[in-house]
């Protein structure tokens, strides 16, 4: 049973990925461009996309 706060992790499955892909692209964008170039951040994921992680 879950309380309300309590979390309940499970393994990650396929359609999972765009959410992942988009979180982890927001995360470099936002925190980490204070400390790196542009240039850096565009190229920080590569070839990945939503589909390729």
């Amino acid at each position: 049973m879950l309380l309300d706060g309590d979390f309940c992790f499970r393994a990650a499955r396929r359609d999972d990925a765009a959410t992942v892909f988009n979180i982890t692209l927001a995360s470099i964008r936002g925190l980490a461009a204070a400390s790196y170039s542009r240039a850096q951040l565009e190229n920080w994921m590569g070839e990945r996309t939503p589909g390729v992680l």
